[in-house]
This record gives C-alpha cells, sequence and structure tokens, in this order.
C-alpha cells in the first residue's frame, strides 16, 4: 500500500490513528466537558491515546485549554477564524508534548528564518481527530440555543437542526408559544 494522501479517512480512521466515530465522540464530550474532577478524570481514562503527558498538571492543562479552544471554535461563524483556531489548538497540543518531552527552551533565540518553519511533527490522534474536525465535521458544529442546555455544542445530524436534541426544541417552543400568549391573549375578545 503506497503513502496516504493527508485528506483521507480510511477504514483504518482519520489519518489512519483514530476511528472517525472515536474523533467525533472525543471532540463532542471534550467541548462540553465541565471543571468536574470525576468527568476530566474520565475523559483522561477513556482517551489514553490523547492525553500521552507523564503528569497529570499536564494532561489537566491541556483538557481546559482544548476545551476552552473547541468552545471559541464552535462558536465563530467565521471560517478563517476557525481555521486559524484548530491550527491553534493543534499547535499548542505539539507545543505541549514538546514541552513534555523536552523540556521548555527558548525557540526563538538561535533559530535562522529557515529554522522558523520545522519539521512537520510525528503524527497524533489528537492532530488526527482536529483534522478530522476541520475537514469533516466544522459545517455541523452548532451550538443549541436553549441557556438550559446541559450539553450545550453537539454536531447536528439534520440540515436544518437547530437543537441538540427534541427536549429542548420542546422547551423552546413551549417558552415562545407562552411569550405569544402573554402578548396576544385577549386581543379581540369582548369585555
Amino acid at each position: 500500500m503506497g503513502p496516504r494522501n493527508s485528506r483521507q479517512t480510511s477504514r483504518d480512521g482519520v489519518l489512519g490513528m483514530i476511528s472517525a466515530k472515536r474523533a467525533e465522540t472525543l471532540l463532542y464530550e471534550w467541548v462540553n466537558l465541565r471543571d468536574d474532577i470525576v468527568v476530566g478524570e474520565r475523559l483522561l481514562s477513556r482517551y489514553p491515546e490523547i492525553f500521552i503527558f507523564g503528569s497529570k498538571k499536564e494532561s489537566y492543562r491541556v483538557l481546559r485549554t482544548v476545551r476552552d479552544g473547541l468552545q471559541k471554535i464552535w462558536s465563530t461563524s467565521d471560517a478563517r477564524q476557525r481555521d486559524w483556531d484548530i491550527f491553534t489548538l493543534r499547535n499548542h497540543y505539539q507545543a505541549a508534548r514538546t514541552r513534555e518531552n523536552h523540556g521548555l527552551r527558548d525557540f526563538f533565540g538561535s533559530q535562522t528564518d529557515i529554522d522558523f518553519f520545522p519539521a512537520l511533527p510525528r503524527l497524533t490522534a489528537f492532530e488526527a481527530a482536529m483534522f478530522y474536525l476541520q475537514t469533516r465535521l466544522v459545517h455541523r458544529m452548532l451550538a443549541c440555543p436553549n441557556p438550559e442546555c446541559a450539553a450545550r455544542y453537539f454536531f447536528r445530524t439534520r440540515l436544518r437542526q437547530k437543537f441538540c436534541s427534541p427536549e429542548c426544541a420542546d422547551s423552546s417552543r413551549t417558552e415562545a408559544k407562552r411569550r405569544w400568549w402573554n402578548a396576544n391573549r385577549g386581543k379581540g375578545v369582548r369585555s
């Protein structure tokens, strides 16, 4: 088998690193992650191929930073900004891996202009998941407009879908009907 095209999603997964379904589930769980330690631990243990850091402190730093970045990505409608933010997360993750493996160092101190463009890093499951988000899922990312929604960020499954679930849609319809009734009731009724 020849070299893989970097845009390829094969039966072995995204870039041969993680299945499309696993990448989508990871991203969904990560973007909706709360600051609950137990939930964070569950995510860390469920995806050991992503959280390859030796220290819990670094794993939690990456966990929170990527969660906040994913929420920002989900909330923007500007495609260029979204692509830039996805790249930034990929770069942040790679920098965390570099810090873990080699310690902190000054990246710009002794480099020439040519050296500024580093070699392509070793492929990771995280990069594959982010690549899949950028190339296959970005058009399905939505934030549920229901302010009471527990898992606000989701991937739509239908073309005109606005809400993450029928329950959130029902809640919104009920509220809209209540507002209409309060604004319009009694009009045309004789006293």
